[in-house]
């Protein structure tokens, strides 16, 4: 076990692109849908580059930018739908993460995901792959405005019974290092993910995690 010099009580995780890799499935279940309505498909790498705002951003990316608004109101509905069914065909963790998680929980930390996927499916996937180390998961809920904005973190702060300084977020994209601005978190960025060490670094990212096994190193150095 690598102790930690424990300045922070809990760790708040990003979910796609840092603890599972979805990309396969979230690509399927987006080019499914516009296969359904006579739609161009993506690459999986285009797919990714419209994910980290969530369902209603990703398919208006992924739609023809004329697709008229109620066609894509009903494309996004399907989206959501059939993703529900599909959304662990082929997820996986990332190797290694779990053995982070795990020592993490044996130090006591409290362990959190905010995500801007569906609530339902963020809480479905965080439970079948971590659910033995993590308790609060927290998705794209209505009435709560989600990254970068703080509302579905505040809840997740809430959650856990701590506040902002307690606490550091650990994500993928610029949406992640956005929020943990807004939200004046320690962070740390992650790039084995959906975006780069080079966009995270264009993004600000000041702590840049390249294999799980560093969060360990960087908790320490922040």
């Amino acid at each position: 076990m690598n102790m930690i010099d424990k300045k922070y009580k809990a760790i708040i995780f990003d979910l796609d692109g840092t603890l599972l890799d979805t990309a396969s499935d979230l690509a399927r279940a987006v080019n499914h849908v516009l296969t359904a309505h006579g739609l161009p498909c993506h690459t999986e790498k285009d797919v990714i580059a419209f994910t980290g705002n969530g369902a209603d951003v990703l398919m208006r990316k992924a739609a023809p930018s004329d697709i008229d608004e109620a066609e894509l109101k009903i494309v996004t509905k399907e989206f959501k739908e059939y993703y529900a069914l599909h959304s662990a065909d082929n997820s996986l963790p990332y190797n290694g993460i779990e053995d982070v998680l795990k020592e993490l929980y044996d130090q006591n930390y409290k362990l959190a995901v905010v995500s801007n996927k569906v609530h339902a499916a963020t809480s479905y996937l965080t439970d079948k792959y971590f659910g033995k180390y993590i308790k609060v998961a927290v998705g794209d809920i209505a009435g709560y405005e989600k990254k970068p904005k703080l509302g579905t973190l505040k809840l997740a702060l809430d959650k856990l019974g701590v506040d902002f300084c307690d606490v550091v977020y650990i994500g993928d994209s610029e949406v992640d290092v956005m929020t943990a601005k807004n939200a004046n978190m320690a962070h740390i960025a992650v790039s084995w993910g959906f975006r780069s060490k080079e966009e995270l670094l264009a993004a600000g990212a000041k702590h840049i995690a390249e294999k799980p096994d560093d969060i360990l190193k960087l908790l320490n150095e922040i």
